[in-house]
This record gives C-alpha cells, structure tokens and sequence, in this order.
C-alpha cells in the first residue's frame, strides 16, 4: 500500500487497514471518529496517526470483550445430560464432574427418553 508522502491514507486505502467498508470510513470522517481533510479536488485524506490509533482501539476493545467473555463462560455452570441405566456407573459420573475446575449442572437419566427430556427441560432453564 503505497502512502502518501504527507502520512496520509485514502479512503480506500484506510478502509482496506480497518477491513470495513470505504463508505463507512467516509462516515466515520463525517462524524469525527478519524481525522481527515479534503484535497483541492474534493478527495478525503485519512490521518495514518488516527487510522493506528483505531486500530489499536479496537484491538484493545476486542481483547477486553474476550477477556470478559472467557471469564464469563468459566463463571457458567456447564450443563452436562449423562444417559446411563446403571446407577454405579451414574455415581461416577456425578463424581467425576465434580471435580471440574468448572461449575458442571449434571443431570442423569436411566434411559433415552429421559435424556431427551433433561436436554429439552435444560434449554430452558
């Protein structure tokens, strides 16, 4: 991508580094969200400076959301249907689930039908 000697970016170009759209960088410019100004014949120029620093904005915001988000999957109790006829073996189960590192709603059915019914009951809870 070849730049302008000024550190500037056309819209095309701006819209290729932050992968969205050349309108969407036009209203974005609109709204002062990047810094730009119009050349003697009419074309936008982009600040390179305010295109990095959305870039690393953004970056930032995305790393944040999936930090939380992670986080928030861990906090979640993972809901886990076993189907066994065996209550020996449903014993087990229900041990070995608990020691996960994580929150585990288990549910244990005797047969196949049970189980289709914990998996539908467990959508909705």
């Amino acid at each position: 991508m070849k730049e302008k000697e000024d550190g500037s970016l056309t819209t095309r170009q701006a819209a290729e580094l932050l992968e969205v759209d050349a309108r969407t960088i036009q209203n974005w410019v609109e709204k002062g969200v990047l810094q730009a100004w119009k050349t003697v014949g009419g074309h936008r120029r982009i600040s390179r400076a305010s295109v990095e620093v959305f870039l690393r904005r953004r970056r930032d915001l995305v790393s944040a959301v999936d930090g939380e988000e992670k986080q928030e999957r861990r906090e979640m109790p993972l809901k886990v249907v076993v189907v066994e006829d065996e209550a020996a073996l449903r014993a087990v189960y229900d041990t070995c689930c608990g020691t996960w590192d994580r929150p585990v709603q288990l549910f244990l059915a005797v047969n196949r039908v049970e189980g289709v019914l914990c998996m539908v009951n467990t959508n909705r809870l």
